[in-house]
């Protein structure tokens, strides 16, 4: 009972790490992003 008990807690914390990782991918690229479209329009906004 403890080893399925271990097995739940490991998965359950991967799961969340999964999440917070690809939830802090997508902050960092919406900014890379914001970044290269404010760069590029900058030129042409004059």
């Amino acid at each position: 009972m403890a080893t399925f008990a271990a097995a739940y807690l490991i998965v359950w914390l991967a799961v969340v790490l999964y999440v917070v990782w690809m939830a802090s991918c997508q902050r960092a690229l919406a900014r890379s992003i914001e970044s290269l479209r404010s760069q590029l329009e900058g030129p042409q906004g004059e």
